[in-house]
């Protein structure tokens, strides 16, 4: 079966082991521009006040390959760069032909906003699974609970805001 549960996103210890074992960097060095980074020297963030303000760019984070599958997620914001921020925040690639293990998140709902391509977000247990065409300037939100997957049916990169309420995974 390709139903698989997953509690938790990728923690940052499984990013820098799957940065590792692709040869990305998992570093997001601090541009140095205002400071509100919140970076230590090792590129670790710090803990944010609650009226602090977290500004990352892109190009300071790296691509991570999700362990098992071809897609790739830069992971922008989340509680692994910050306990304040109970949100993960990123944008996923996914190559062509690729299917997402249908997974749950137990106390997060999971938001896909389609960037470029086009691709099926699926739902649901195999007796009563939808499938739903998605492209460019759409969004599939799946609850809590609900097996879901995207998968990437076309012959071109599939590209997507990917959010998640991070309070319970």
């Amino acid at each position: 079966s390709m139903q698989q549960p997953a509690d938790k996103l990728c923690t940052e210890q499984q990013l820098q082991s799957v940065s590792s074992s692709n040869g990305s960097s998992s570093n997001a060095s601090s541009n140095g521009s205002n400071g509100s980074n919140q970076q230590d020297s090792s590129g670790h963030f710090q803990p944010l006040s609650p009226r602090q303000v977290l500004v990352r760019a892109l190009s300071e984070v790296g691509a991570f390959r999700i362990p098992d599958q071809t897609n790739r997620l830069a992971l922008l914001f989340g509680p692994h760069a910050s306990p304040a921020v109970s949100l993960s925040f990123g944008v996923e690639q996914f190559q062509p032909g690729h299917v997402t293990p249908l997974h749950t998140h137990k106390g997060a709902h999971e938001l896909f906003f389609v960037l470029a391509g086009r691709g099926v977000g699926v739902h649901g247990d195999a007796k009563q699974q939808q499938r739903v065409e998605m492209s460019v300037g759409d969004v599939a939100v799946f609850p809590p609970g609900v097996l879901h997957g995207v998968d990437n049916e076309s012959s071109e990169q599939l590209y997507c805001l990917q959010v998640s309420h991070c309070t319970v995974l």
